[in-house]
């Protein structure tokens, strides 16, 4: 094997970061605004124009080939990466990882969708282009757990609305699937717990997002990457 080959297959392995495909795990900060409130995130200091922060984390290694479609960042067709299951999910088998999660933190709250249930647990993350069957280019991060088997659940949202050309300036997302944030026209999140029947403990927290950042990856991964570059300089010297 050539000795680039060499080095190239070494920094693949050990990072964990597949050829033609993002790397595994992405974990991003956002800030925003409270633009809504109801129900049950009334409580707890929470009013519309406070300020909300937070982290999502995208994982298309956890996805279930059967249950998603079409390309990942694909900028000609929708396309979906999904993982679910569960009673209220057709009684599928519960997924073991999630390809997308969300954590919202709101004066002093945290809020989540908690651990996967056997009730039903679904994550996904959806590109949509503008076309027939969708008015704009379009991004959407969903987590859904069932709370019972009567169908109540507890949803966080990512919605990040593009344009409607077929540039990749249009498009919120990029040709790996991740988010671009300064591509988006509007960009908006929330968390919704819905009570099955008349809805007594359910509500909503709606807001509107400012900046999403990615998370720099550990010092020790950087670390790592370059006792990988040393290993493929070290390697091409003894070929030569």
């Amino acid at each position: 094997m050539h000795s680039k080959n060499v080095a190239l297959f070494c920094l693949i392995s050990l990072v964990g970061i597949p050829l033609a495909a993002p790397a595994a795990s992405i974990t991003y900060d956002f800030t925003g605004t409270i633009s809504s409130v109801s129900g049950t995130y009334s409580a707890g200091g929470n009013a519309v124009g406070s300020a909300v922060t937070g982290t999502f984390t995208i994982d298309f290694a956890a996805e279930n080939s059967l249950q998603s479609s079409g390309t990942i960042g694909s900028m000609t067709s929708a396309w979906a990466s999904e993982t679910y299951g569960g009673q209220n999910f057709n009684n599928a088998p519960l997924p073991s990882a999630s390809v997308f999660t969300m954590t919202i933190d709101s004066a002093g709250n945290s809020y989540d969708t908690g651990p996967i249930g056997a009730e039903g647990y679904g994550s996904f993350i959806n590109g949509y282009v503008a076309g027939a069957s969708n008015s704009i280019n379009e991004y959407v991060g969903v987590e859904q757990q069932f709370i019972s088997a009567d169908g109540s659940y507890v949803k966080t949202l990512l919605n990040l609305d593009g344009g409607i050309g077929t540039n990749a300036g249009s498009f919120p997302y990029d040709a790996n699937g991740l988010p671009v944030f300064s591509n988006a026209i509007d960009s908006t999140g929330e968390i919704v717990t819905n009570v099955a029947g008349a809805g007594v403990g359910g509500g909503a927290l709606e807001f509107n997002i400012q900046s999403i950042t990615p998370v720099p990856l550990p010092a020790t991964v950087w670390l790592m990457l370059s006792g990988v570059v040393g290993l493929g300089v070290l390697t091409r010297r003894r070929v030569a």
